[in-house]
């Protein structure tokens, strides 16, 4: 009989073609080193666009893990999809939002250049991206989630203002709750979360110009992280 390894975990690979996988990289060196994988074992791989694959290990190489896909299932998304424009933090901060709006399940993640916004590690952003999606994979495969977030490339207020969204929201103290704001399940929601530093007087006057709503989240001010994971549950919760 076939070992299964324990559902608990998942693997992740982007090598695929119809009917194999293989795991390489620091997932090959997670699988050996610390789960002990081995020839002939069931493991669930995914790969971060919503798809689960059983396989079976068939050989365990130098270099990587070969696996035979046995059965294969997509995951239905969390519904509403939901963008968040991110006021960008310091770099420790924005990973760990990331990490939590991954886990939540988001669709889309905006890194926004707000007029307040300091440290401009940013400018080295290229720098910094397979390291990003290093920890997106990692909240992904904890949470059991098999997608990962879209992460764009930094930009402006005005271009996300600019794209079409049916719903945008944006938190600030003195709005209205989101109760009274989330209309259904189908509406994709873009949800902008201001820096440390607060917006502008003339983002606020952007805002005014744009068909946005203002949603209180709590009664205390929250870190522009926090903001973004507390918005995105109160979303997901109201409309499961």
């Amino acid at each position: 009989m076939k070992k299964k390894h324990n559902d608990h975990f998942l693997f992740y690979s982007e090598s695929k073609t119809k009917n194999r996988i293989t795991i390489n990289g620091q997932e090959k060196q997670h699988a050996i080193a610390v789960l002990r994988v081995e020839d002939g074992e069931h493991i669930q791989i995914t790969d971060g666009q919503g798809n689960l694959f059983v396989c079976e290990v068939e050989s365990v190489l130098k270099s990587s893990i070969e696996c035979n896909i046995v059965e294969s299932w997509s995951v239905k998304r969390i519904t509403p999809d939901v963008t968040i424009a991110l006021g960008l933090t310091d770099r420790a901060h924005f990973e760990s939002a990331i990490e939590s709006l991954t886990a939540l399940g988001v669709k889309k993640i905006i890194p926004v250049i707000f007029e307040h916004c300091r440290k401009p590690w940013w400018d080295k952003w290229r720098r910094y991206e397979e390291r990003f999606k290093l920890k997106m994979i990692s909240s992904m495969k904890q949470c059991l989630y098999p997608y990962i977030p879209e992460l764009v490339y930094p930009t402006i207020l005005k271009e996300v203002l600019e794209e079409d969204k049916t719903h945008m929201i944006v938190a600030d103290p003195n709005g209205s709750t989101l109760k009274s704001e989330i209309r259904d399940k189908q509406t994709p929601v873009t949800c902008i979360i201001g820096p440390p530093g607060g917006f502008s007087a003339t983002e606020i006057s952007e805002f005014n110009r744009t068909k946005v709503v203002y949603v209180k989240l709590t009664p205390n001010r929250l870190r522009t992280e926090l903001a973004a994971t507390v918005l995105c549950a109160q979303i997901i919760g109201h409309t499961l």
